[in-house]
């Protein structure tokens, strides 16, 4: 059944009022993904506005499916015909759950919502690690005189490098399909918005028009769930620009 894709911030503009579901009545059912749910159960937003993002999840959960498996578990659903799903989220997702239940009962004491916290802490504590091991290598290359920009580091590693990102739809398309999955026409035809708009995205980076942001990859990751005749929504210009600019119009959601 076709479907719309929504980014994640579709549902905090759906939660706030700024998007009055109603008034647009999408064409199709709306649909969330992995990245999406994980993105709202891990952000650093659960320390200064729980009550918010307890809302935009359940606002979420009320007006869309949910595909609940990692990307690439998703590619090799759809490559081997299956329909599995992570068991980790689904445990995180009952837990927020029960956290928000404990959340906005009377009682003084909130264990299930403190241990709930703490797992997001968790969370937080891995991303930031990893944040801290990027700026690192960023200063290890400026150490070497390279350059942090993509461009200069292709160029003056070899041509290899650079000519392995610039034929990215096939070179990042094989990491979501592993090494156990036979690459055919058409099953990369059926990921055209994700192979055409990261070959689109990799390039701009590249050439230096665009500068790596922080959740760049994770949105570019969401739009392997768009399947041919779909739809995907969103609100960010940066976002639009690259599908249009990859001639990927046609599956853009339009309010």
């Amino acid at each position: 059944m076709n479907k719309i894709i929504c980014d994640t911030h579709i549902w905090y503009y759906i939660e706030d009022g700024t998007i009055d579901l109603k008034s647009i009545n999408p064409k199709y059912p709306l649909c969330s993904t992995y990245l999406t749910l994980n993105e709202l159960l891990t952000t650093p937003k659960w320390f200064s506005e729980p009550e918010r993002i307890f809302n935009v999840i359940k606002v979420m959960l009320e007006n869309s499916s949910i595909v609940l498996c990692h990307p690439q578990l998703y590619v090799k659903n759809i490559a081997f015909n299956q329909d599995n799903q992570d068991s980790e989220i689904l445990n995180r997702l009952k837990l927020c759950q029960e956290a928000y239940t404990d959340f906005k009962s009377v009682s003084s004491e909130k264990p299930i919502f403190t241990k709930w916290i703490e797992e997001v802490k968790k969370h937080k504590d891995f991303y930031e690690s990893l944040g801290e091991d990027a700026k690192k290598y960023s200063m290890e290359l400026r150490k070497r005189g390279l350059a942090t920009n993509f461009k200069k580091q292709f160029i003056e590693n070899g041509p290899g490098a650079k000519i392995h990102f610039e034929n990215s739809i096939t070179n990042s398309f094989n990491f979501f399909l592993g090494a156990d999955v036979p690459i055919s026409a058409e099953l990369i035809s059926q990921f055209e918005l994700y192979n055409h708009v990261n070959n689109r995205f990799i390039k701009a980076v590249i050439s230096e028009k665009y500068i790596v942001q922080e959740n760049d990859f994770e949105d570019l990751d969401n739009l392997l769930y768009v399947q041919p005749n779909d739809l995907y929504w969103t609100k960010e210009k940066r976002w639009k620009i690259l599908i249009k600019g990859a001639n990927m119009s046609k599956y853009l959601f339009e309010e």
